[in-house]
Formats: C-alpha cells, structure tokens, sequence
C-alpha cells in the first residue's frame, strides 16, 4: 500500500500522453470510426481518416477539424496495393509521420450470408493483418 492508501490492484495507471501524435485510422467514415477519431482528437492527436467512401471521411474530417487537431480524409481500399501506398505517402506527405495506427476497417457482412462465420473471421483477419505489413507499417 503507498501513502495515499491505494494498492496496486486500486491504483488507477497514467496512460502516455498522446497529444500532438498522428494517428491513421482506417474504417473512419461510420460505425466506431468517427466515435475513434473523436475520442483522439478530443486526446489532441490529429487524425488522417482512411474509408472507401470520400463524402462520409470528409464531414467526419471537418468535424475533427473543429476539435483543433488536423485531419484529413482519404478514400482508399485497404485490400488494394497501390490504394494503400497512396493511403501512406498522403498522410506521410501532410503529417511527417504515423505514431498511431488503427485498423478499424471491416469487410461487408455479405461475406456472411455467402460463406460463413468462420470464413469472415479468418477473412477480416488476413486483411487487416497484411493492409499494412507489405507497406511497412508497424501495428501494436
């Protein structure tokens, strides 16, 4: 017990600091992505948002915006290549560097209806796992 009377087990744990870090988050035009990108800038990380979609990345870009972090929005295919050594030299290109990678993105539950639970997970597995691997991107 230390002299505030906290255990180890009651203590509450600092996490680092991440204000002023670049984040890339994939998946961030809907479902958990805006509340993720949010949750950073309301951390003070600026946030590169990465979806298929232009229109729902760009309003979810403003809004982050208004939260006084940079953001940007850019569409790409993360099971694509080419759409995701663009994705990088992009964001590479606006913020320097990435300290914070978030895959949030998902694959369309037509997989489901098609294949099976096992083959969506294994599925979204693998792509997620390799989006950024070939480009040298390091997850945690």
């Amino acid at each position: 017990m230390n002299p505030q009377g906290e255990t180890e087990n009651t203590k509450e744990r600092k996490l680092k600091d991440i204000k002023g870090e670049n984040a890339l988050l994939t998946g961030g035009s809907r479902g958990l992505g805006p509340y993720i990108g949010r949750a950073l800038a309301r951390e003070g990380v600026n946030v590169a948002l990465a979806a298929r979609t232009e229109k729902a990345l760009t309003s979810v870009a403003e809004e982050l915006t208004g939260l006084g972090v940079h953001a940007m929005a850019v569409a790409c295919d993360i099971t694509d290549g080419a759409s995701r050594k663009s994705l990088l030299d992009q964001v590479k290109a606006r913020f320097g560097q990435i300290d914070i990678l978030i895959n949030n993105a998902g694959i369309m539950t037509w997989i489901l209806r098609n294949f099976g639970v096992y083959d969506f997970y294994r599925r979204q597995s693998e792509d997620n796992e390799k989006a950024f691997r070939e480009e040298g991107v390091r997850q945690a």
